[in-house]
Order: C-alpha cells, then sequence, then structure tokens
C-alpha cells in the first residue's frame, strides 16, 4: 500500500520497483503499475506510470494492450509533448490496426487544432483511403481542406470520390 501511495517517485515504491526488476516479476510489476495508476493524483504522475507500463507491456510483447495506453498518453496526459505524440503515432502504425490507427489519429487531430494537427489529419485520410474507407477518407480530406484552403491532395482526393459515386453528380 505503501508503495502505491508513493508512486512514481516516492522511495516504497522505487524500492518495490527495483526488486520486481531485479527478480523479473512482470505480473507483479503490470499490477503495481495498474494499482498505483488508479491511486496517482496528478496527470504528471499518471503520465510517468503509463510510461513505465507501456514499457513493460511492450518488453512483453504485449502490444495489443499498450496501445490504447500510448493513445492515452499521447491525446489525454501529455498531448502537448512532440516526442509522445511521435511514440503513439508510430506505435499505432506499426501495431494497430488500420481501425484502430484511424480511431487515434481522429482523437488526436481533435486536440490539435489547425496547422498543429494537419499532418496528422493528413496520416488519417491516408489510412482512410488505405482500407478504402470513402465516408473516412472525405471526412478526412474535408479536414485538411479546411485546415489548409487550396490543398492539392485534398481536392484531388475529393474529386475522385465525387466521380467515383454517380449519386453525387450534382455535387
Amino acid at each position: 500500500a505503501d508503495a502505491v501511495d508513493a508512486a512514481p517517485d516516492g522511495p516504497a515504491f522505487e524500492l518495490a520497483e527495483r526488486v520486481l526488476t531485479a527478480t523479473r516479476d512482470a505480473a507483479t510489476m503490470d499490477a503495481l503499475l495498474l494499482a498505483s495508476l488508479k491511486h496517482a493524483s496528478t496527470d504528471g504522475a499518471r503520465a510517468a506510470l503509463t510510461r513505465k507500463r507501456i514499457a513493460l507491456l511492450e518488453t512483453q510483447g504485449r502490444f495489443p494492450e499498450a496501445l490504447p495506453l500510448h493513445a492515452q498518453l499521447a491525446v489525454e496526459l501529455e498531448p502537448g509533448d512532440v516526442a509522445t505524440r511521435s511514440a503513439a503515432r508510430r506505435g499505432h502504425a506499426e501495431r494497430g490496426t488500420p481501425d484502430e490507427r484511424a480511431r487515434f489519429l481522429g482523437r488526436l487531430a481533435r486536440r490539435l487544432p489547425g496547422a498543429e494537427g494537419l499532418d496528422v489529419v493528413q496520416e488519417l485520410l491516408d489510412v482512410r483511403l488505405s482500407v478504402d474507407d470513402k465516408i473516412g477518407a472525405e471526412a478526412a480530406a474535408k479536414e485538411v481542406r479546411e485546415r489548409r484552403p487550396g490543398d492539392a491532395r485534398a481536392q484531388r482526393v475529393l474529386a475522385d470520390l465525387l466521380e467515383e459515386d454517380p449519386r453525387r453528380e450534382a455535387e
């Protein structure tokens, strides 16, 4: 209980972490991190513990469990940290399904206004096009156009989508 209350930088937590690392008791370490996350009182503490849990899960090859944590860290806990966002984007690109990746990119794009999130929306457009999600691709292309009016690629994608759907000739 003392270790959980002192997480992530109290002496009891650090001792428990060192012992569990030395004994390679990943299951107990994961339980310690989960319990500590539930009791963390600041975003900084939650971010530090989430980073530790991501590292533990990825070391164990438990990538599907790490992806939502990457998303939480990038979107909720540290949206202003470029390195955190990059790591989360890379994790989703390498290990996530297109749907998981698109959901994450959509959430991240909503947190990053204007030009700051433009590259995220462009990546979202690429993902939507790669899985032939015409509705999602259209929405992403429109958002690219909103963030960068006159974007040639977004215009081309929208024109191609309209051309492919004869019911929308009036648009």
